[in-house]
């Protein structure tokens, strides 16, 4: 009798872990280069309703991060003078703040002179949606017709952001329906992925 209920136990508990693995696989699957981007809605932090998809026709780029995270803040300087840079082109940057106090996240947004609108998601939801590999800042990039092309690779550095950066006068260039000048790479940027 009481193997029999090791053995119910076991096979319960094999398969949830089965199922988490194929739910954590799955989602993974779904978080690559040219797969549409997951959906995000919600309240800004001013409290009012957006979703990723109300961006459609724009380039997004998309960060996670936290007023905790001095990455994080370094990077809110180069999305500062991206903001500037295609002001009136169709680009925007889109944020998701994980501070656990929507106090917190208000403040980072004006110490750093933030104009772009921001979640908040202090338990990891839309974070879990995104697949975030567990740390910030997390820097995604997704095309005017809402497919990702930049995934947050597991160091972001100095290579990492010129591709980041070529790739975002690419997919701008290409939102405009202008014609695609030839970069430094001869061809389409290189996709970054966190591999």
């Amino acid at each position: 009798m009481r193997f029999g209920r090791y053995l119910l136990a076991a096979a319960v508990f094999a398969s949830i872990i089965s199922g988490c693995e194929f739910s954590r696989r799955e989602r993974a699957r779904a978080i690559r280069v040219g797969a549409t981007a997951p959906e995000l809605a919600g309240d800004d932090l001013d409290g009012r309703p957006m979703k990723l998809s109300d961006y459609r026709g724009k380039v997004v780029l998309l960060d996670f991060w936290g007023r905790y995270c001095s990455g994080c803040r370094a990077l809110a300087r180069l999305e500062r003078s991206l903001v500037q840079q295609y002001r009136n082109r169709p680009f925007v940057v889109l944020a998701v703040n994980t501070d656990v106090r929507i106090a917190d996240a208000r403040d980072a947004m004006r110490e750093e002179g933030a104009t772009w609108r921001s979640w908040w998601d202090p338990h990891g939801e839309k974070g879990y949606a995104y697949h975030t590999p567990g740390y910030i800042p997390a820097i995604y990039l997704i095309d005017a017709e809402g497919k990702l092309r930049f995934l947050p690779p597991a160091d972001l550095g100095p290579d990492d952001i010129n591709n980041l950066l070529r790739q975002i006068e690419y997919l701008v260039r290409a939102a405009e329906g202008g014609r695609i000048a030839q970069g430094p790479w001869k061809r389409r940027p290189a996709i970054c992925t966190s591999d």
